[in-house]
């Protein structure tokens, strides 16, 4: 279906988009514009922030935090802090901010020399 390590993470999603009575029409959208995104065309830096996304941990189930000062993801395990800064560093420069994940405050404009 897809090629691409990153893409392969949407196969769950467009395998129940196909079988959906109502939504299967959205696949091949969705499976055409995941192929358009991920590209080195599209963004220069895709082939080195693709390498980081998949050696990421996988964190445990948490949940999402809209009603803050940031949009915040919060995991259950908190031990990774430390690599988990040193992966979102790696993927600077991060805009559109301000994020949180776990204890990790990431500014709009986050670069990591900071």
């Amino acid at each position: 279906m897809m090629n691409q390590p990153i893409l392969q993470r949407y196969t769950p999603l467009l395998q129940a988009l196909e079988t959906h009575p109502v939504l299967q029409h959205w696949k091949p959208v969705l499976e055409n514009q995941l192929r358009t995104a991920f590209t080195e065309t599209r963004h220069g830096d895709w082939t080195r922030w693709e390498q980081i996304l998949l050696a990421l941990p996988h964190p445990a189930p948490g949940k999402i935090c809209m009603n803050e000062d940031e949009i915040g993801i919060r995991t259950l395990c908190t031990n990774t802090n430390t690599s988990l800064s040193d992966f979102l560093e790696a993927l600077h420069p991060w805009r559109k901010g301000p994020f949180r994940v776990n204890d990790v405050l990431i500014d709009a404009e986050w670069r990591s020399s900071m």
